[in-house]
């Protein structure tokens, strides 16, 4: 016996049989949707590109002492990561634009790794 995912009317899930072992991820969007995926990749990106600058500042004016070497190498890895969680959330935005299930599950598990690095 199957069992129905009950959505809202416009969701591409509506009425879709799902086994009773196994739910698989599905990345679908909708036609509606897309520019929105194009927003929030674009306001992500230029966020996560702003505390890379915000944090480089900071790094460029921490005293070269040794006893704010610790402070430094913190604010250098966080340039580092928000440079890098930038161009994370722009695959993961395009993998959920392009419906691509492998490429939005990589960069979101790249960028989870990256976010992951703010609380170290």
């Amino acid at each position: 016996s199957s069992l129905h995912i009950r959505a809202l009317p416009h969701s591409p899930l509506r009425n879709a049989p799902v086994s009773n072992k196994l739910c698989t991820m599905v990345v679908k969007s909708l036609p509606q949707d897309k520019p929105k995926i194009v927003f929030h990749a674009a306001m992500m990106a230029i966020q996560n590109f702003g505390f890379m600058i915000f944090y480089y500042d900071i790094w460029g004016q921490t005293p070269h002492d040794s006893k704010c070497q610790s402070t430094r190498d913190a604010v250098a890895m966080m340039s580092v990561t928000c440079f890098c969680v930038a161009f994370l959330c722009v695959g993961m935005a395009f993998g959920g634009y392009t419906d691509d299930q492998f490429v939005f599950a990589l960069y979101w598990f790249a960028h989870l790794a990256g976010g992951a690095a703010y609380t170290i």
